[in-house]
Order: structure tokens, then sequence, then C-alpha cells
């Protein structure tokens, strides 16, 4: 059985009526020992119903973000368009610059993205244009050439959210340290998120879906998700861990994918 003093030994013992009926479907697991080195870098499935994230997890600690400007936890947030506090996952169309658009227009595209593209980079130079207009739109920027990010106006299926900024400090937008100011606290308003067509947001993962739908009665959500084997000394590595001679661990890792990202410069406005 399970010692909760350590990661080892999470094993139960089940006793069933039936033998199981084995397939390509149903069918034993391979405890680590000796020599599984065929078993690394395989691509392995886990499924569940993540019931610690259900039960343990702060409703406001479930939902981050997996691309976009920012990967980070969701936020309560406000926009330039909506005075009232969003706190789920946006279905609207997601924040563009004006550059952006241009851009779009300019060659013609459908959608902000070709379906190569997950993402695009403007490099402007702001050194020309009205100081007012500078600092409306690029307040602190003490650099004159900025990059503006561009990504599909698409919310996707799972949506959009404003997001925790790291490098906010306690009392600014997107503050999310150990003691931000929860809903009724007067420093709750400054403190929420506020994305803007420069970042501050992201889209939505999976999870926030079946975070959002978990509640009261309802089941959390069977979900499944894919992973790829490590070999014995990466594990040996990454987790530190103690390994005696005669037992081999194998661990699993999340793939990042390598998206495609593109860099315009832009010389002149576009009339």
């Amino acid at each position: 059985m399970k010692d909760k003093s350590k990661i080892k030994n999470d094993v139960v013992m089940v006793k069933v009526d039936m033998p199981f009926v084995w397939s390509d479907d149903v069918m034993p697991i391979c405890l680590p020992q000796g020599n599984f080195s065929a078993d690394e870098y395989q691509k392995v499935f886990i499924s569940g119903f993540n019931f610690h994230f259900h039960r343990k997890v702060a409703q406001a600690d479930k939902c981050h973000t997996v691309a976009g400007p920012r990967k980070a936890m969701c936020k309560h947030y406000l926009t330039k368009n909506e005075p009232s506090i969003f706190k789920g996952c946006n279905f609207a169309t997601t924040i563009r610059a004006q550059e952006c658009l241009m851009l779009q227009r300019f060659m013609n595209w459908s959608t902000m993205l070709p379906n190569d593209l997950k993402s695009l980079i403007i490099k402007k130079n702001i050194s020309q244009i009205d100081p007012k207009e500078r600092e409306r739109r690029f307040p602190n920027q003490t650099n004159d050439i900025v990059s503006i990010p561009c990504f599909d106006e698409n919310p996707g299926p799972y949506g959009w959210c404003g997001t925790c900024l790291s490098e906010a400090r306690k009392g600014e937008p997107g503050y999310c340290g150990d003691d931000k100011a929860q809903e009724g606290e007067s420093l709750y308003q400054a403190e929420l998120s506020r994305p803007s067509e420069f970042g501050g947001w992201g889209f939505c993962d999976k999870v926030c879906q079946t975070a959002q739908k978990a509640r009261g009665n309802e089941l959390p959500v069977l979900l499944e998700t894919m992973r790829l084997v490590e070999s014995s000394e990466d594990c040996q590595k990454h987790m530190q861990l103690k390994i005696d001679a005669d037992f081999m661990h194998l661990c699993v890792v999340a793939q990042q994918l390598a998206h495609k990202q593109i860099v315009y410069r832009m010389i002149r406005k576009i009339q």
C-alpha cells in the first residue's frame, strides 16, 4: 500500500470476481525491473479523473494557459471594452493590435495567421510617433523598437483568459503572489489582470473547462494525455532519485511542441 512519506510503493491490490479478458486495449502493465531499455522514448497514454486536482487544488489555481502571449495561471481580469470583471475563459475574439490587422490586410490573409504559423511578431520603431500616442499605447517603453505579438483571432475550443504576470509586484496588475488580494480586499481591483494587445493573456488549457464543470454534484471528466517515457539515466538526473542496484525507474515527461514563428519589421504605416 502507499507510504505517504515516500513516492514509492504506490500500489493497491484489487480482487475481482472474474478474470480479465486480455486484448489490445486491456493488458497487464510491466513494472520496471531489469533492463527495459526497449521501453525508453516510447509514447504512452495516461488516463484518469485527477481527483487530487479537483479536490485539493484551489478553484482559482486550476486554470492555466498553454499558448498565446503568456503561458501562466489564469487570473480574474478586466478588458478595455468590458467594465465588469471576467472570471473564466473568454470565447470572444482575441485581443489584437492594429498593426496585426494592418499586416493581415496587406498580406491578404483570410485569418490572422496562416495554417503553418502559431505566432507572429511585428517589430515597430516608435521613435517617430506622437508622444501622447506613444505614452498611451506603449507606456514605460524606453526602447524605440517594440515587439508586437500577433495571434489567431479565433479563441479556440477552450477560450482565452487574462494571466498572472511573474514580474508584477504587490498591488500591480497580474500579481499572483501568496499574498495576492482576494475578492473584497482593497487591492483586489488593482491586482486584476489587464490583458492587452501586447500580452497578459493566453489560450486556456482543456482542463479549465473540466475544472469549471466539476462543481456541486457533477463528476470530473475522464481525460487522457500523452507522455514520453524517459530513460533511466534521465530519470535519475531530473528527479534526483536514489535507485537501488537491482531496480530500475522509468518516468514520463511531457514533450514540448516546436511551433513556427515569423517576424516582420514595420518600416512605414500602410495607407
